[in-house]
């Protein structure tokens, strides 16, 4: 077994996170902290005793096991492949659970309100879709609404994105966003990460509120396309700014409390997103205003169509368009009434979001 991920594995457990911190800042012998933990001054965090005990070395060595029979990737924050910039925050996790590829490379996170409006989820793609385009990872949180268009977007211009989860590396919450979180694990240069090892299921805030730290830490910058005052995206917000990230907002109706949060940042001193050109030339030096807005293959990332476009789609994905095309259509009624396998509605539904051919809320489709 790697003695460092061994280690970090078991300094990541336990309850004192300032021991754990302490050993990443100042590099303290590791055999002191050892010691310790033989002598019981510090025990297994209690979210991880149920699933793993209460002694810190057999904990980690259970951890680590499950890693290895699940596909679990484990980084260390003295990995190569670690973040460089989530290093650089107060008390970075000393472990990493990973599923995917995680790259080196630029990344900025967009974030906002599970409630998002379809105008804020149009802006939130297309931001995505740019940003990929400018060889940027995108990052977010895989909750519903911002979040969720956050990942569609980066996917649907061919790009990597990175969802934080809050809970263990294999706990999707919420369950909705499968398809996406199956859909990140098949691309390229995307992945999956949390800072919980595989199992641990949390309702409690602070899980979401760590999470959080992280999304903003691992990233240059933060844009919150949608929020409200009282809202996890104000959470992350506050937590970029002590990381010295640069943080970008959508404005949008002065009288509509679900942008709230963006404008009591905007009056803190947040930049505005007004336009995309501008936005851009600012986030990339090398971005020549008025360029196109296209990928490595040459086509335009605004990947919207509709039945008229004269777009081919296979025989589930037109059943699917058809039955959304002019009105909200339920998935389980459209599997239903086509007689058609509720699983290949579900992955026609998928492609089509992903694609921009269609708007989802919940269980309930529109095409666009």
């Amino acid at each position: 077994m790697n003695e460092e991920i061994f280690n970090s594995v078991m300094l990541s457990v336990i309850s004192s996170p300032g021991a754990a911190g302490i050993v990443y800042n100042s590099g303290v012998f590791i055999g002191e902290l050892m010691d310790a933990i033989s002598h019981g001054e510090h025990k297994v965090q209690e979210h991880l005793v149920k699933l793993y005990g209460g002694d810190p070395v057999s904990a980690a060595g259970a951890i680590i096991r499950v890693c290895e029979s699940s596909g679990v990737h484990i980084v260390t924050a003295w990995d190569d492949s670690y973040p460089i910039l989530l290093r650089e925050i107060h008390m970075p996790p000393l472990v990493l659970y990973c599923r995917g590829e995680l790259t080196r490379g630029r990344h900025i996170s967009i974030v906002g309100t599970r409630g998002s409006n379809s105008v804020s989820e149009e802006i939130t793609r297309r931001i995505a879709s740019s940003l990929v385009s400018r060889k940027i990872t995108v990052t977010s949180g895989l909750a519903l609404g911002v979040d969720r268009n956050a990942h569609l977007g980066a996917l649907a211009a061919g790009g990597s994105t990175l969802a934080v989860l809050p809970q263990g590396i294999d706990v999707i919450t919420p369950r909705a966003n499968r398809d996406v979180y199956e859909r990140i694990l098949d691309t390229p240069g995307s992945a999956v990460i949390s800072e919980l090892p595989p199992g641990v299921r949390s309702g409690e805030p602070w899980v979401f509120v760590r999470r959080n730290r992280i999304i903003s830490g691992i990233s240059e910058a933060l844009i919150i396309t949608q929020a409200p005052l009282k809202s996890g995206a104000m959470i992350t917000a506050k937590y970029a700014l002590e990381q010295n990230r640069d943080l970008y907002v959508c404005p949008g109706n002065a009288f509509d409390e679900t942008y709230s949060g963006c404008h009591s940042l905007i009056k803190q001193g947040a930049q505005i997103i007004s336009g995309l050109e501008e936005f851009l030339c600012d986030i990339d030096p090398l971005y020549s205003a008025g360029e196109n807005e296209q990928n490595d293959r040459g086509e335009n990332v605004q990947l919207k169509v509709s039945m008229e476009s004269g777009v081919t789609f296979n025989g589930t994905e037109k059943i699917v368009m058809q039955a959304a095309l002019n009105a909200w259509a339920d998935i389980d009624e459209i599997a239903r009434i086509n007689s058609v396998p509720a699983g290949e509605i579900s992955r026609a539904v998928t492609s089509l979001e992903i694609a921009g051919n269609i708007l989802r809320r919940g269980n309930r489709i529109r095409a666009v």
